[in-house]
């Protein structure tokens, strides 16, 4: 076993600093049971297409409810007429413009 540095955690991902190095096999959840010299072997995983199909289908939902939320936010923030909500919104139209998202685009992901 070898220490890492982590930069950042959220809880559900961490961002390794230092430690790692390109190739370098890693025990994403070892048990209590593994510390230094426990032999482990190696495990391939292999994902087939409507697996891999499925995860893709549920990582758009969750970050299509996520824009949703945000634009029903802000939605409600511009109908009172705030300011700081109008200029968020001009930012984000912005974003939206020049990477080319479309609220027809943003549909067809939802009626998926």
């Amino acid at each position: 076993m070898r220490r890492v540095e982590i930069s950042h955690n959220n809880g559900v991902d961490a961002e390794v600093h230092s430690g790692l190095s390109e190739g370098d096999a890693v025990i994403i959840h070892p048990p209590d049971s593994v510390n230094d010299g426990a032999s482990v072997a190696a495990k391939q995983v292999v994902i087939d297409n409507a697996t891999a199909d499925r995860l893709l289908m549920d990582t758009i939902e969750e970050l299509l409810f996520v824009s949703i939320r945000v634009y029903s936010w802000l939605k409600n923030r511009i109908s009172r007429q705030d300011a700081k909500a109008q200029r968020f919104q001009a930012k984000t139209m912005k974003f939206v413009t020049k990477h080319s998202i479309t609220p027809t685009l943003l549909l067809l992901y939802i009626e998926m």
